[in-house]
C-alpha cells in the first residue's frame, strides 16, 4: 500500500475550515490524529475520501501551506456580536458562483478586476452597483 506525502498542517487546516472536529470524522478516518500528527501518511485514497469528506479540493491537500481564502467581497457578518472571521467553504463557493468563477486559479484574476472594471464581458457578470455593494 503506497502511502502519499501529505503536509499535515494541510490535514488540519482542511479539518478545520470544514468546522468539523477529529472526533466527528473518526469512524470514517481512524488514524486521522497520527495523520495530522505526522506520524503517518495516508493512501491516495484516503486523501481523495478525506477531501471529500471536508469538502476541499484534493489538490489543496498537496500545497506547501494552506491557501490564503479571503472574502472577495467586504464582509460584514456578525455572529453573537463578533465578526465572523472565516468565511465558510458554502459561502465562498456561493459567491465565486455568484460572479461567474468556477475555476479557482481564475478567482484572483477576476476579483481584481472586480475593482476596477464595472462588467466583467466574458463572464456576463456586472460586478459593480448598488446590488452588489461596490460603487
Amino acid at each position: 500500500m503506497t502511502r502519499i506525502a501529505v503536509n499535515p498542517e494541510l490535514i488540519s487546516w482542511a479539518r478545520e475550515r470544514s468546522g468539523l472536529a477529529q472526533e466527528d470524522l473518526f469512524g470514517k478516518f481512524k488514524k486521522l490524529p497520527e495523520w495530522e500528527d505526522g506520524e503517518t501518511q495516508p493512501t491516495l485514497k484516503q486523501v481523495e475520501a478525506f477531501a471529500r469528506a471536508v469538502h476541499v479540493p484534493v489538490g489543496y491537500l498537496f500545497l506547501s501551506e494552506p491557501p490564503d481564502e479571503s472574502m472577495p467581497i467586504p464582509d460584514f457578518r456578525t455572529f453573537a456580536g463578533e465578526a465572523v472571521t472565516r468565511p465558510s467553504p458554502n459561502l465562498l463557493d456561493t459567491i465565486y458562483a455568484e460572479i461567474g468563477v468556477s475555476n479557482p486559479a481564475l478567482r484572483p484574476v477576476l476579483i481584481g478586476r472586480a475593482a476596477t472594471t464595472p462588467f466583467l464581458p466574458e463572464s456576463g457578470v456586472c460586478v459593480r452597483g448598488p446590488h452588489t455593494g461596490l460603487p
